[in-house]
């Protein structure tokens, strides 16, 4: 997979080469040279890869980060969006980032945790009420700096987060209370903080390729999934369960990430128009996410799910939050990071009592 990436961004390359050469403008796609006649600016392509679908959220960011570059620069900076895991997995996607091969990584931090182990902090399950104080949490100064030095020790540099709201569990059984959790076979991430949570709540959580989902679902080897709405909608999971909820569980971080050294490579000036730019764009997803997750959940009703209500079941929330409390002692461990878990604690605490 690793070398059809390497395939694909070369091909691209090229061709953004082979239409530069009419160009007087246009010097050299690679991201080291700063040529340019009287200080100008090298013509560069640009890449960014991720694994949803083009009309996720995630593209969304995308697609903004590259009208923001391209218009910034005058049009000497191309971006491709390579949508779908066309370009293969996040791990796939994760090496190549490092050693420069695409220039951008937008995924959940979630799966970062075997990159990062900064990045399980989101492995805390039941800690916010809403995507309001989540993101007042991850905005918090120590918080980001010390998610920031933990993807630099991973060679990319965290140039922006955004989310898709929360996840959420879909299920073919109906849940009436906390013990209607107990036995329900449950498709995870790879992610053994979060597989460890759903023990705690009786589950029989199996990590499954996001890839296979829908076939597992639909051959009876699983219950239930956990997604964002807009992932659950745009994969159409709508065909193969019945039961939607607002679990609301664990807050879905996109981040972008760009390779340490492809930054450090590029033009100071270019290096600036990513900052502002990636800068302006998480805002611009925040209102995008806020203004989509009602929809997403009514597109997912209407197609035929039954909706049912965390907040309308007596102490469901609070039993599971109970259940898992014992989260906390395992993502600190897997963090390895004090600093950066009494913070997020810390800011969440504030953030609630707001």
């Amino acid at each position: 997979m690793k070398k059809k990436l390497a395939m694909v961004l070369a091909a691209a390359l090229s061709l953004s080469l082979l239409a530069g050469c009419g160009d007087s403008g246009a010097k050299d796609s690679t991201p080291g040279n700063q040529g340019g006649e009287g200080g100008d600016l090298p013509a560069m392509t640009l890449s960014i890869g991720h694994n949803n679908n083009t009309d996720s959220l995630m593209n969304y960011v995308a697609e903004e980060i590259k009208a923001g570059l391209e218009e910034k620069s005058g049009g000497k900076l191309t971006v491709n969006i390579y949508p779908g895991g066309s370009l293969g997995s996040e791990s796939d996607m994760v090496t190549s980032c490092q050693q420069g091969d695409l220039t951008f990584l937008i995924s959940g931090i979630h799966a970062l945790v075997n990159n990062v182990p900064e990045a399980a902090i989101i492995n805390l399950p039941f800690l916010f009420d809403n995507v309001e104080q989540a993101r007042k949490t991850f905005a918090d100064p120590v918080v980001r700096e010390e998610l920031n030095k933990g993807f630099e020790k991973c060679g990319m540099k965290l140039v922006t987060l955004g989310d898709q709201g929360f996840r959420c569990l879909t299920t073919n059984k109906e849940i009436t209370g906390p013990d209607s959790l107990k036995g329900m076979a449950i498709r995870t991430l790879t992610n053994q903080d979060q597989v460890e949570a759903w023990k705690m709540l009786g589950t029989n959580p199996t990590p499954i390729d996001f890839s296979e989902l829908y076939l597992s679902l639909s051959q009876g080897m699983i219950d239930s999934q956990e997604n964002p709405y807009d992932i659950i909608d745009a994969n159409k999971f709508y065909e193969v369960q019945k039961y939607l909820t607002n679990s609301n569980h664990i807050y879905h971080t996109i981040s972008v990430n760009i390779g340490t050294s492809t930054y450090d490579a590029m033009p100071a000036e270019y290096q600036k128009m990513i900052d502002e730019v990636c800068a302006e764009v998480e805002q611009k997803a925040f209102q995008k996410c806020d203004e989509s997750v009602e929809s997403y959940k009514a597109s997912l009703i209407e197609h035929g799910m039954q909706f049912v209500d965390f907040d309308e079941i007596d102490g469901m929330r609070e039993t599971l939050a109970q259940r898992t409390s014992g989260m906390i002692d395992i993502v600190r461990k897997t963090v390895n990071n004090d600093t950066l878990v009494d913070a997020f604690l810390a800011a969440a605490e504030a953030a609630k009592a707001e």
